[in-house]
Order: C-alpha cells, then structure tokens, then sequence
C-alpha cells in the first residue's frame, strides 16, 4: 500500500510533477490518497468526482483504492469543559 497525496492522479496542487509517480503507482497492490483536510461541507461535492475519477484510474490499472476517512475534528472535543 502506497500513501499519495491528494491530487496524485493529475499531478495537482500537492503532487510531485514527475509522471513516473503513475509508473510507481501501477506497481502498487493499494494506492491510498490523503485527503484529511482537504474538504469541508462546502466543498465536498467536488471530491465526490475527484474520488470517482480516482475509481476510474484505479479500475483502468488493476490496482485497489482505500481512501482516508477521517471523522472530522471539533473543539469541543479537545476542550470538554462539561461537569
């Protein structure tokens, strides 16, 4: 299993932009993309069809994808001052 950052398929925004990173990937029994942080409720749509994309080129290179799932974060959490 290989970590990659969020926009590893297009060579985006966090991304090294060598294109030998897919040759690597294809070597890979798992790819598992980081998106801890990359998303709110205002923006989750557009991961929706970044994660499908991500489906579609894993289908295409035999390769299995885990995605991050993360619960969020709250203060309130971190900073319970209940009795």
């Amino acid at each position: 299993m290989l970590g990659v950052p969020t926009y590893w398929r297009d060579f985006g925004n966090d991304t090294e932009k060598d294109p030998y990173l897919h040759t690597v990937l294809k070597k890979a029994d798992i790819i598992h993309p980081w998106f801890v942080g990359r998303f709110n409720e205002d923006s989750c749509e557009n991961f929706k069809h970044r994660i499908q994309e991500d489906q579609d080129w894993r289908t295409a290179n035999h390769v299995e994808y885990v995605p991050t799932v993360f619960p969020g974060f709250s203060w309130h959490n971190m900073y319970n001052k209940s009795p």
